[in-house]
């Protein structure tokens, strides 16, 4: 009201009465400024600076407590979905290390057996007699062959 009181008095001024004064204020508070109603004293450019200023620290800390706020809710919510997220990122991870483990237990047994087809279909095509020992691994029954003992045993038999 003193930018009211310093206006109202001089000629060609702008800011005459209490509305015109609020819409003013308002207007520059909030840092619209239309440009409709402005001071043409010194005293009320002075105010407009000060109810600029007010202005833009007002809205700031308005933005300031709003974004505050997002940031803590999201914040606590990031903090709840981490636990979750860990507790399942270790569960996959202890399923990835047995599904790596029954690969690696699958691979090893088909060498095996490749080796051990391959073993057969060599001592075949060599002559070899094979038996089978149900016994035996597959590979171990191969390597009882190369050893001779199948032949041997194949003899006894016959």
């Amino acid at each position: 009201m003193v930018a009211l009181e310093a206006e109202r008095i001089v000629p060609g001024a702008l800011i005459t009465s209490y509305p015109d004064a609020l819409w003013w204020a308002f207007v520059f508070v909030t840092t619209i400024g239309y440009g409709v109603y402005y001071p043409v004293t010194m005293t009320g450019r002075l105010i407009t600076v000060v109810l600029v200023l007010a202005g833009i620290a007002i809205i700031g800390v308005i933005t300031g407590s709003c974004v505050a706020w997002v940031i803590r809710e999201v914040g606590i919510n990031d903090e709840k979905d981490a636990s979750v997220t860990k507790g399942q990122a270790d569960k996959l991870e202890r399923k990835l290390e047995m599904l790596s483990d029954k690969v690696s237990d699958l691979n090893r047994r088909m060498r095996s057996l490749l080796a051990t087809s391959a073993i057969r279909n060599c001592l075949r095509s060599s002559g070899h007699r094979l038996f089978e020992a149900p016994h035996l691994e597959p590979g171990l029954t191969a390597a009882v062959s190369i050893l001779g003992v199948s032949n041997q045993t194949a003899s006894r038999k016959n």
